[in-house]
């Protein structure tokens, strides 16, 4: 366990996606044109007619992922938040339908209504992603020492 605590709050944006726009598409659109290099995802509320998550299952090393896929179906978003390294998003959300509830690693989705997610910049510390395995990273703060054992 690690925690980093220079990391000040910059500007709050807030995204409104239309019908058909797609949401990793937009938000790296956002993020390149606001020239935003550190965030959070604070708050998301949309309905997907599209959606591909990355969720892994079991418990074993290396990880094993699956890619559930919903095509022109409703999907009510419960759950959006991530982190913003580098201009890099990293999403995750919990979607339903009208059986279930998923959640996962937003791959993509496409907006069915509407869209409304809010964004906190973070400034005074500089983070990036590291690997901690072949198909996992952690985020760090840029140019730190590594952790001696």
């Amino acid at each position: 366990m690690k925690y980093y605590d220079q990391a000040k709050p910059g500007r709050t944006i807030v995204v409104r996606l239309n019908p058909g726009d797609y949401v990793m598409e937009s938000l790296r659109l956002v993020i390149d044109q606001a020239e935003l290099k550190n965030g959070y995802i604070a708050s998301g509320v949309a309905s997907f007619d599209h959606c591909r998550l990355k969720t892994a299952i079991g418990v074993s090393q290396p990880p094993v992922f699956v890619y559930p896929e919903w095509n022109d179906v409703p999907l009510e978003v419960v759950a959006l938040q991530g982190f913003i390294a580098e201009g890099q998003p990293h999403v995750h959300v919990v979607v339903s339908d009208d059986k279930q509830a998923v959640a996962g690693h937003l791959e993509e989705s496409r907006i069915l209504f509407v869209g409304e997610i809010v964004i906190q910049e973070l400034i005074g510390q500089e983070f990036t992603r590291e690997p901690i395995s072949a198909s996992l990273n952690q985020i760090v703060v840029k140019n730190e020492e590594p952790e001696r054992s």
